[in-house]
């Protein structure tokens, strides 16, 4: 009876322990399962994270190398610009107004002393490469724009990258033209005077006449109207007189029926 129950306490024992082991496993499994989980997670976070920012770095350079270039156009159409006012003032008769052989592609640059260069270009379609700045080139190309005796059309085309092209366009006009014609020029001090010293007086000039009308004045003069000949140099009175006598006033020509208004 005894080995009965012994036996029956045995077997009831082990059962109990195969549950127990039974459980361990099912939770066992469920942790696994949660790990991996959140592993996958966090690898695709960071993967996601990773392709942003290298998005983001890869749109700041584009953003950057556009930038220059387009720095780089507009120094271009200065160029232009500045030979075409260096031609204008100082005129060569071998160089067309706009500062270069004729219409047709070409590269600009400063030289150390500020003065623009002129180059044909080593590519037709890139032009040339710019000095202290690497991944570059322009190309300058001038057009035909309505009358080439007046107005051309300027392009500054910049290219980097792959294949990348900034382009900026301008149109030159003739404009500007200066002559320092050779000639002596003497000036002589006007020596005539008022009637007599007065101040708090008030002068115009009459586009008229040509003459300069000067009324009234403070102590002396307050009633006269006196007339400047800036040709002949000659100062004369009229006849009629302000009334009442008057200082410290002002006085305007009109053009549209040539009187004067005190």
């Amino acid at each position: 009876m005894i080995l009965k129950i012994i036996s029956l306490l045995s077997l009831k024992i082990n059962q109990i322990k195969k549950s127990i082991i039974n459980k361990n496993s099912i939770y066992l499994s469920f942790s696994l399962a949660e790990i991996s989980i959140a592993l996958l997670i966090l690898s695709l976070s960071v993967s996601f994270l990773t392709t942003l920012a290298l998005n983001y770095f890869t749109i700041l350079n584009s953003v950057k190398e556009r930038f220059i270039a387009l720095n780089l156009a507009q120094e271009g159409l200065e160029l232009a610009i500045a030979l075409r006012n260096k031609q204008i003032e100082d005129y060569n008769n071998n160089i067309p107004w706009y500062g270069v052989r004729g219409l047709g592609s070409y590269c600009l640059s400063f030289d150390n002393s500020g003065n623009v260069l002129v180059n044909d270009p080593t590519d037709s379609e890139k032009g040339c490469s710019i000095n202290g700045v690497s991944g570059y080139s322009r190309l300058i190309t001038y057009q035909s724009f309505l009358d080439p005796n007046y107005a051309v059309k300027v392009i500054s085309k910049v290219r980097f990258g792959k294949n990348d092209i900034v382009q900026l366009n301008t149109v030159l006009t003739k404009w500007h033209l200066v002559f320092f014609p050779t000639f002596t020029q003497t000036s002589t001090a006007p020596t005539a005077s008022l009637p007599s010293v007065r101040a708090e007086l008030s002068c115009v000039s009459s586009s008229l006449t040509g003459k300069i009308y000067c009324f009234g004045g403070y102590p002396n003069g307050g009633s006269d109207i006196v007339v400047y000949d800036p040709q002949r140099n000659e100062v004369s009175k009229l006849l009629v007189n302000l009334n009442p006598p008057r200082y410290q006033h002002s006085c305007v020509s009109s053009s549209y029926n040539n009187k004067i208004y005190c």
